[in-house]
């Protein structure tokens, strides 16, 4: 898999950019606009490859249901497809269970609930748009421009009281590489994606903070199919305990 950080995404040193673009936009409200006008699709479902390294260390295949502006679900599958773990949300309030469990979760659908199975803790309408390739951005945020010589790529700087983020837009296409969120030294968290496909979804996304480590392969996904209504009509199996599960850290 490959990261806007590896070195295959370098140029050649002797044809290397070493500063902005001089036929591209020069103002980081320019290179954001661009960015945030790639149209996202409003559904994208199909299977994907997730592998976590933090927590614990997992790996396999999972059914990925997106419908914008704030449903997700995650089937985990084993290898002949069988339903291992479920976490949906309809972007109000999640369900969670594993198959033969004696438990099943509900909740509010804040971050904390929505990356019991995935951990990507994202509000439910940031984790729908991010899965797709948009990540979230400091709201309200001052921004400078620059040029990363070394990744190729433009940097857009946002900073909101004590915090600041920086945005890494692919030039050409404008699709969002990564972003990387700090507060004061400290490094909070960061999403980084693969090469956008011919749908203009990224090939690829691996999300990190504190404690969370996950990749995620978008593989056989189709793009603007209709998602029926009863995929996120999600119960808990019957005779199992339903436990209701804050916000709040125990």
């Amino acid at each position: 898999m490959k990261w806007w950080w590896a070195s295959a995404l370098l140029a050649a040193c002797s044809a290397a950019q070493a500063t902005l673009p001089a036929q591209g936009p020069q103002r980081a409200d320019e290179v954001l606009a661009k960015a945030l006008a790639r149209a996202l699709p409003q559904t994208v479902q199909g299977l994907v490859r997730v592998e976590q390294f933090e927590p614990d260390v997992l790996k396999g295949q999972v059914l990925l249901v997106v419908q914008r502006p704030a449903s997700v679900q995650f089937q985990a599958l084993a290898p002949t497809l069988d339903l291992l773990a479920l976490m949906s949300t309809d972007g109000t309030r999640f369900v969670g269970f594993q198959r033969g469990g004696t438990k099943c979760f509900t909740g509010p659908a804040c971050p904390r609930n929505l990356a019991r199975l995935v951990p990507i803790a994202l509000p439910a309408p940031q984790l729908a748009d991010a899965l797709l390739g948009r990540p979230p951005l400091l709201p309200g945020a001052a921004s400078a421009l620059s040029w990363d010589g070394e990744r190729q790529l433009y940097r857009v700087e946002l900073r909101a009281g004590d915090q600041r983020e920086d945005v890494f837009v692919r030039p050409g296409s404008f699709a969002f590489a990564g972003v990387v969120l700090y507060r004061g030294a400290e490094r909070l968290a960061s999403l980084a994606y693969g090469e956008p496909s011919p749908q203009g979804l990224p090939g690829s996304l691996r999300y990190k903070s504190r404690g969370q480590d996950v990749s995620i392969e978008l593989r056989d996904v189709s793009v603007d199919a209709s998602v029926e209504p009863e995929v996120w009509a999600v119960r808990c199996p019957e005779g199992t305990q339903v436990l209701e599960l804050s916000c709040e850290e125990p």
